[in-house]
């Protein structure tokens, strides 16, 4: 909904065998969210040529389906799908199903979403967090932290723990800009937190 870019297009299932391998990223949505949040940004991704992934995980106020699955003789709660079982199901119809060889996978993760970002995946997986947590992996892996001292939601104290403990690299706006203009990369675990009373909240 709300699609605007030509580059986006619905992939039907005469399509799914065409799909081309490409870096790959998951949006991973926050509690009562839905798999729409982060569309601008699927829409901005799509356009450089990443394929996107939008899934809809069981806390999602769309409710689009049941997350218990009944046995039907007895009656009982036989499964619970859970943020896990989508993800890694999502991955298997992605190589399965629609034979893409992804050629690097990203995950962007916000507030309970950043959750399923750092258990996703291993450490090859480049992870945004954006109104959470940052991520705690090892040296090896690598995540840009998107937080705010006007959260609201989240613990800011906290926040900044994690990235002191994990030696994130705080970055502000203008080094941000200078960086992308002379294409330097970014340290490997990088932090942007925005301060003062303009500050945005948790969901904007």
């Amino acid at each position: 909904p709300g699609a605007q870019n030509s580059n986006l297009r619905v992939v039907t299932s005469i399509q799914q065998q065409q799909l081309p391998s490409s870096p790959v990223v998951i949006l991973s949505h926050g509690y009562l969210g839905s798999r729409f949040d982060l569309y601008p940004l699927a829409e901005t991704l799509a356009s450089e040529g990443f394929l996107v992934l939008s899934p809809e995980y069981p806390e999602s106020l769309a409710d689009s389906f049941d997350a218990e699955i009944i046995d039907k003789n007895s009656g009982d709660i036989q499964t619970i799908i859970d943020r896990d079982m989508i993800t890694n199901q999502l991955l298997s119809t992605l190589s399965q199903t629609w034979q893409v060889t992804p050629t690097s996978f990203g995950i962007v993760g916000h507030s309970l979403g950043c959750g399923t970002a750092e258990r996703s995946g291993d450490d090859s997986w480049i992870r945004v967090c954006l109104a959470g947590f940052p991520s705690s992996r090892g040296n090896g892996s690598k995540c840009l932290f998107v937080g705010s001292t006007n959260d609201g939601a989240v613990s800011v104290n906290r926040e900044l723990s994690v990235l002191s403990d994990n030696n994130y690299v705080n970055l502000d706006e203008d080094r941000i800009r200078s960086m992308i203009a002379e294409g330097q990369q970014f340290p490997p675990k990088s932090s942007l937190v925005f301060a003062g009373a303009n500050a945005p909240n948790h969901i904007s």
